[in-house]
């Protein structure tokens, strides 16, 4: 078994591989949560660069996974795709079943394609469904004006 960290914009999220589908998702808050990890072996997405996390993860002796370790399916976005991206678009790849329109809903709305060849084709990143939905709050008005 194996843990997966992601420390992507808005959450910390972590869910152990391999598993039923689909797997339990837990939202960690703080670095000391990983301490009951220390037997198993840990991997994780930065997509923050956050310094806290990062050293948590490294004293854990965490594997960081990039896109520079290569993907399993053709691209010509290869250096464009953040860590989530690619993560999702590797699960989705070893899933099989192609064409797939992979979507992600999270801080952002992100759809990327492969092709009926299991090539990547591209895809698109937008505004997420709370901002969507409630627009930007005060905080985020206030920052955009100054």
């Amino acid at each position: 078994m194996a843990l997966i960290v992601e420390v992507g914009n808005s959450r910390i999220k972590a869910a152990l591989f391999p598993s039923q589908h689909p797997p339990e998702v837990l939202l960690l808050r703080d670095p000391t949560e990983l301490e009951a990890w220390t037997s198993s072996s840990v991997a994780f997405l930065d997509t923050r660069n956050d310094p806290i996390w990062r050293a948590a993860l490294e004293r854990l002796g965490a594997q960081e996974l990039t896109v520079a370790q290569g993907l399993p399916f053709r691209s010509e976005y290869s250096s464009q795709l953040g860590p989530d991206r690619a993560a999702q678009l590797v699960a989705a790849w070893e899933a099989g079943g192609f064409p797939a329109l992979v979507i992600s809903l999270g801080t952002a709305c992100v759809l990327d394609y492969l092709d009926k060849d299991g090539v990547h084709r591209g895809g698109v990143i937008t505004s997420g469904l709370h901002l969507r939905v409630y627009g930007p709050s005060t905080t985020e008005q206030a920052a955009c004006l100054s």
